[in-house]
């Protein structure tokens, strides 16, 4: 077993189960936090229950999910719109 996938939480973990799905909302997801989690900007803590929210397919837990723990910009905002409306 390689070793990051011990916590799938961290930044090697959230991108190798990135690297596993096809192009989609959630491996965009999955990579946004990943991101987020190497520039210290969320803590580990958040980027489970961000990543916990996303999965649940809820509106309201993804838009929570993508407003207050990933403080995402304006440009990554709209993109993860643009394929959650086309996918």
């Amino acid at each position: 077993m390689l070793w990051f996938l011990r916590d799938p939480y961290s930044v090697e973990g959230l991108r190798h189960r990135a690297s596993k799905l096809p192009d989609c909302p959630y491996k965009l997801f999955l990579e946004l936090t990943a991101t987020q989690l190497e520039k210290k900007t969320i803590t580990r803590e958040e980027a489970k229950k961000a990543v916990e929210y996303f999965r649940t397919g809820k509106q309201e837990l993804i838009s929570v999910a993508l407003k207050i723990f990933l403080n995402l910009s304006r440009e990554q905002m709209n993109e993860v719109l643009r394929r959650l409306e086309s996918g």
